[in-house]
């Protein structure tokens, strides 16, 4: 399948509240610094601000509120009040991804790309827990859990309130 191309989707730019997302991912990462379940894929100083992020884009685009409060035991399986977990990818075209053992499985996934460099980014799609299990199993390391996996044109394909693409 052809490439799909980031201009066609709607890009929400977080600059003007840039000082709020880090300060509220700063708050995470400080609470979670020592948890044994956190994944700091980005180090110590942006993981959770690119969650952030994300969060707040899938929020805007789903019209939904977004709950920045802190949880000692971390959050309930998903991040949006639908029962939708937000995933965030910074590379170029991303990829769902959610762990095959996991136990939190929230009834939807959204995924959302961000571009840190721009403070820039899009909601790809939003898909159920079941479509998702549907998807390729995969690793991304050696050492890494095992995945289920949807692409880009799946999500879109098979996506419920979809990436408000422009270009239909």
């Amino acid at each position: 399948m052809a490439a799909i191309s980031k201009s066609s989707f709607r890009f929400i730019n977080l600059s003007p509240i840039w000082s709020a997302i880090e300060l509220i991912g700063g708050m995470r990462e400080e609470q979670k610094r020592d948890f044994r379940s956190s994944n700091l894929w980005r180090g110590s100083k942006s993981t959770h601000i690119i969650s952030v992020a994300g969060e707040m884009i899938a929020a805007f685009m789903l019209k939904m509120q977004m709950d920045a409060s802190l949880r000692i035991d971390g959050d309930v399986g998903y991040d949006l009040p639908d029962g939708t977990d937000v995933k965030t990818a910074s590379y170029w075209p991303p990829i769902l991804k959610h762990p095959v053992n996991s136990k939190k499985w929230p009834k939807y996934f959204a995924l959302v790309y961000f571009d840190e460099k721009t403070k820039r980014g899009c909601l790809v799609g939003k898909v159920t827990k079941e479509s998702l299990r549907n998807g390729k199993k995969r690793k991304f390391r050696d050492d890494g859990p095992m995945n289920y996996t949807m692409e880009m044109d799946d999500i879109i394909r098979d996506g419920i309130n979809g990436g408000e693409k422009r270009n239909k």
